[in-house]
């Protein structure tokens, strides 16, 4: 429990400076942050309306959180027989 709750706030963290140092809008690095950090496009439909965010905010962070995805459906095999 304890390590899904400081990985939880770790990323949360990571993702919060990450999207203040790279200039993304509020409400998209917030959707980015949260769909990285808990469970891709769920949490990112679940915390949409929460944070009042637009078509534009949702499209383009479903976007990322999904090319994250695709991208580790490629780096994860290798890395498990320590190519990666």
């Amino acid at each position: 429990m304890w390590a899904t709750a400081g990985s939880l706030v770790l990323t949360v963290l990571l993702g919060w400076m990450l999207a203040r140092f790279l200039k993304v809008e509020r409400v998209t690095g917030q959707l980015i942050t949260t769909g990285t950090a808990i469970c891709g496009g769920s949490a990112i439909a679940a915390m949409g309306p929460v944070l009042g965010a637009g078509p534009r905010e949702m499209s383009v962070s479903l976007g990322c959180v999904f090319i994250l995805n695709a991208i580790a459906l490629f780096v994860f095999p290798w890395s498990d027989i320590g190519l990666v």
